[in-house]
Formats: structure tokens, C-alpha cells, sequence
């Protein structure tokens, strides 16, 4: 049996990717079930969780059996959890790399804390799945040997792919997104220095309210961290949106983020500012023109639901028939 480990009460990207894994794996013939554990959020919200995830059907257990015939796959932001199993097989998945040091879990969690402290996270005994090459390259730069990490990345809802075919019924505006949630610092700099643009921050909308906008938007820029392979920017690209980030986190390789050197730009160069507002203008300005430069990345997109699939069967019949324990 596979236990995909969840937050109870959470809704968002990570653990909607959990649930993905426990429903294709049964789909595949792969016995799975999800295992909630406490997320230290509101019973109400654990309510909606479950209304949110009720579409994949999967079962559930509030209990891991701790036997060597087991796998327990656990994300990166609850590695304190590998520390409660024995005898299970134990698979890490790095559904990003800069969550797994964020200080607020630090403050916020003293169990998390202890987890990091004892070791376990890089014990040479550990599968990983890594959801970008940003997750891979970290974990072999600390001494995790490349033979031990498998490439199990995600995909976007159907809803984005579906809507995304009507993209070219939708009139396009000279207009800018943004996450202002990440990069905040550098976008803003560039709001001052060119106001006469029009940019729209991406907030307090709902996830059609987002997909609208995103399908009359020219351009979507992202100067945050890229903690793993992030969503916002495929949503965007999927939807007709040139994409312009910088060149931290997962954006800095060219798998994780497969768009053309020219659209990523150094947050820290001294040119930042000018060079990015030439690059937009132009993007507005040559939109037609530019648009094709991100039809490969929209295409990689497109079949990421299919490789996810694949990449999930393969590594698991690993997992269950070839790995040691």
C-alpha cells in the first residue's frame, strides 16, 4: 500500500498535488490512500479541504501501517513526519526547494523544526521525488546521489488546458500581470518607472475571475523566488501571456522554466530596470510578433498531465519492486 501524506485543512497547489498522485496511482492499478496529518488550521477549513479534494474519490486512512511492504511519500514541509516511521519504505517529495526553509515554519511549528534538525531529510537511505530540476540539483548538491531522485513534476487543472483552446477569441490588452505576492520589490520598481503602463496585480480574484484576466493579458511577469516549478507562470503562458521573469530559484535553468534567455532578466544587474521596461514595451508593442516565441513551452504544458502519469507508474513500480529498503 502507498499513504500519500496531506495537510488535513489546507487548499492550495501542493496538496491538491498529493491528491493527484494517490488518484492516478489507483487508476493504475497502484493501491493508495491518503493519510491526513494536522496542517494547525481551522476544523471549517478542513471541511472545505475535503469538499475542494471530493472530485479524486481517494481513500483515506488516519493511520500509516509502519511495515516493510509500505510506502509512505511525504512532502518536503512536513519532514518532522519521517521521523515516525520504521520499517515503511520512505519517499521525500520536494514539491519546492525554498518552503522547505521558510521561517515561518520554523517559528510556527517546533515539531517541523526538530525534523530538520535530526538528519533524516538527507539520509542516504531516502527515495526523493523532486517536481523540478531546482528540487534535483539541490539534493545532489548535498551529497544525495542522483540514482535516488525521480522526476515526478505536476499539471494544471483541465480547466486552464480547456479554456486556454479559446484563447484566440479573446482580444488581447496592452496589459501587464503580476503575482504581488512574489518579487514585489523589483515589479514595483518598474511600476514607478513607467506608469503610463497598465499593470494588474493578480489578488483577490476567483480562479475564473484569474483565468479571464490572463486571457485578455498580453504579458505576465514573475521576479519572485521560483521555490519549485511554479504554476502561475504556465497558467499564464497557457493562456496566450508572453512570460518575462528573473533568474532565481527554478527560473534560473531552462528546464524548469523553458522560455527563451532573452525573457529572463537579473533582478540584481545594474540595467534591471531599463532593460525589463524596453522588454515590456516591446512585448506590447510586438505582441503577435513575440507570441510564438513561448508556443514550445505552451506545448510542454499541454502534455505535462500524460508525463506526470507516466513518471508516477514508473517510479512507484520501482519503489515497490526494485528499491531496498
Amino acid at each position: 500500500m502507498i499513504y500519500v501524506m496531506a495537510p488535513y485543512a489546507t487548499v492550495s497547489g501542493g496538496p491538491e498535488l498529493l491528491q493527484q498522485l494517490c488518484y492516478v496511482l489507483n487508476n493504475n492499478n497502484i493501491k493508495s490512500k491518503i493519510c491526513y496529518y494536522s496542517s494547525w488550521m481551522l476544523r471549517e477549513q478542513g471541511e472545505d479541504s475535503k469538499k475542494r479534494y471530493a472530485i479524486y474519490d481517494n481513500p483515506s486512512e488516519m493511520k500509516v501501517e509502519d511495515t516493510p511492504d509500505n510506502i509512505v511519500v511525504i512532502p518536503e514541509t512536513a519532514t518532522y513526519l519521517l521521523r515516525k516511521f520504521h520499517k515503511a519504505k520512505k519517499v521525500l517529495w520536494w514539491l519546492s526547494v525554498d518552503f522547505f526553509y521558510n521561517k515561518k515554519r520554523w517559528k510556527d511549528n517546533v515539531t517541523t523544526v526538530f525534523g530538520l534538525l535530526d538528519g533524516n531529510v538527507f539520509d542516504k537511505s531516502l527515495y526523493h521525488l523532486c517536481q523540478c530540476k531546482y528540487a534535483q540539483d539541490f539534493l545532489i548538491s548535498k551529497g544525495i546521489s542522483k540514482d535516488r531522485t525521480f522526476f515526478l513534476s505536476d499539471y494544471l487543472n483541465d480547466e486552464f488546458i480547456q479554456n486556454a483552446k479559446l484563447e484566440n477569441q479573446v482580444a488581447k490588452e496592452n496589459v501587464v500581470i503580476y503575482n504581488p505576492k512574489k518579487g514585489y520589490e523589483y515589479t514595483e520598481q518598474l511600476i514607478n518607472a513607467a506608469p503610463d503602463i497598465k499593470w494588474i496585480p493578480i489578488q483577490g480574484m476567483t480562479p475564473n475571475q484569474v483565468r479571464e484576466l490572463m486571457q485578455k493579458s498580453k504579458l505576465y511577469i514573475d521576479f519572485g523566488n521560483h521555490p519549485g516549478k511554479d504554476r502561475m507562470p504556465r497558467e499564464a503562458a497557457i493562456s496566450g501571456c508572453c512570460i518575462v521573469t528573473g533568474k532565481r530559484g527554478a527560473a534560473a535553468n531552462d528546464v524548469d522554466v523553458p522560455i527563451p534567455s532573452k525573457y529572463k532578466i537579473d533582478e540584481k544587474s545594474s540595467d534591471f530596470v531599463p532593460k525589463s521596461i524596453e522588454l515590456i514595451r516591446y512585448i506590447l508593442v510586438n505582441y503577435e510578433e513575440v507570441k510564438p516565441d513561448f508556443d514550445s513551452y505552451r506545448q510542454i504544458i499541454r502534455g505535462e498531465e500524460k508525463q506526470f502519469e507516466m513518471d508516477a507508474v514508473n517510479s512507484f513500480n520501482y519503489f515497490i519492486n526494485k528499491a531496498d529498503n
